[in-house]
């Protein structure tokens, strides 16, 4: 049965704007996973690192307007030290992931996304200085994202298929 130039017209744009729509979604789902990674596997004492991560597309944005919370407190005559990590942490993931939420469904393959941070400290943080140690936390992030990429994404031999975990992409 011969086929029709309008039915392949047809499902060609159908295809493209598939594909269109599934790298949209995979480039958020980069882009959020990224993000994820650096905010949780950051180290954290009062929040302010963490929680000074600002997401952006196509302008690179350095808000701090996150508050850090306190390292320590004092009950009675004691000093707790280090006794609010974990509340800081919590804290400030959740300030982040709330502007992770706005920022992210608005990229597209044609955005370029920004993940900053203004904190006066944090090349410290990546980098080392002084009496710091470098965490190097965006590049452990980077490198675990995109070992989960190329985990995810394999190029198979077919007809140039690309598979994922043994099926082909649609």
């Amino acid at each position: 049965m011969p086929v029709r130039i309008s039915d392949f017209g047809t499902k060609i744009a159908l295809w493209a704007k598939n594909t269109k729509k599934n790298m949209t979604r995979y480039i958020q789902s980069t882009c959020n996973e990224f993000a994820e990674e650096i905010i949780t596997t950051a180290p954290c004492d009062t929040g302010g690192y963490i929680g000074n991560w600002t997401p952006s597309i196509n302008i690179a944005e350095t808000s701090n307007d996150f508050v850090p919370g306190p390292s320590k407190y004092r009950r009675g005559g004691t000093i707790f030290v280090g006794a609010m990590t974990e509340v800081n942490r919590a804290r400030a993931i959740a300030h982040v992931r709330k502007k992770l939420a706005v920022v992210i469904p608005q990229v597209h393959a044609h955005n370029v996304f920004y993940f900053t941070n203004g904190i006066r400290y944090a090349r410290y943080v990546e980098y080392g200085g002084g009496n710091t140690r470098p965490y190097a936390v965006v590049r452990r992030a980077y490198h675990a994202v995109r070992r989960k990429i190329e985990q995810s994404a394999t190029f198979g031999t077919g007809k140039g298929s690309q598979v994922k975990r043994g099926r082909r992409f649609e």
